[in-house]
């Protein structure tokens, strides 16, 4: 992952908090684990699943369906 594309991932993952919860967690307190995507255009994609864990706790978020939920399994 480029650091175009991680910046587009963070984006993406906070907007996903933000409209779920109300408020974003910071850039910094996020750290990807894992993400798909369909293809790269100029260093962006188009994210369809991403984990990730903020504040050491793991989530998981579908670009798909809007998912975004805790994913415990991975702690």
């Amino acid at each position: 992952m480029t650091d175009l594309q991680l910046v587009d991932v963070k984006k993406t993952i906070r907007a996903a908090f933000k409209n779920q919860f109300g408020f974003a967690p910071s850039s910094n307190s996020i750290a990807v684990l894992e993400g798909s995507y369909d293809h790269e255009h100029e260093d962006r994609c188009t994210w369809f699943e991403l984990t990730f864990s903020v504040g050491g706790k793991s989530w998981y978020h579908s670009t798909i369906t809007g998912e975004l939920k805790r994913a415990e399994w991975m702690d």
